[in-house]
């Protein structure tokens, strides 16, 4: 599956041109907000950050990120992975704990939006995405619509 429904959380729907380019456009820097569960354990917090901050390159290109959080999913996160459907997609590669396979939490921002830079920048880093959440496009989060 290479579309955008392996993701969840916020999406936007606008019939307004200008507002949609102020947000796509990357000149604007506007920030989108994710949290993702990806495979593997990550041993240095501020390796991560700091080869996140520099840029990682895609076929599409070098892009940024900003982490804000990063540390060991928790056994919760890991029972949400495991109850996802297994489906032709990266997915369908992952074990269970018990077989020694091992989860982590990272929340970070970028500010362009190319066609799943998120999941393949922390890919390029090592850590395969299995669930990826958008929480926030620029000023407008999850959290402040009501919904969770």
């Amino acid at each position: 599956m290479d579309k955008d429904t392996d993701t969840s959380g916020l999406l936007l729907f606008s019939s307004n041109g200008d507002l949609t380019q102020q947000l796509l456009h990357p000149s604007s820097g506007t920030e989108r907000e994710y949290e993702a569960i990806v495979t593997g354990d990550i041993l240095n917090y501020d390796q991560l950050r700091a080869t996140l901050a520099s840029g990682v390159a895609t076929s599409d290109g070098t892009f940024p990120a900003e982490v804000l959080e990063a540390r060991p999913a928790t056994p919760e996160e890991v029972n949400e992975v495991e109850r996802l459907p297994l489906n032709p997609s990266p997915l369908s590669s992952i074990k269970s704990p018990e077989l020694g396979r091992s989860f982590s939490y990272v929340r970070l921002t970028v500010t362009e939006g190319k066609h799943r830079m998120v999941r393949r920048i922390l890919h390029n880093c090592g850590h395969s995405v299995v669930k990826l959440h958008r929480n926030r496009y620029g000023n407008i989060s999850l959290n402040e619509c009501g919904a969770s």
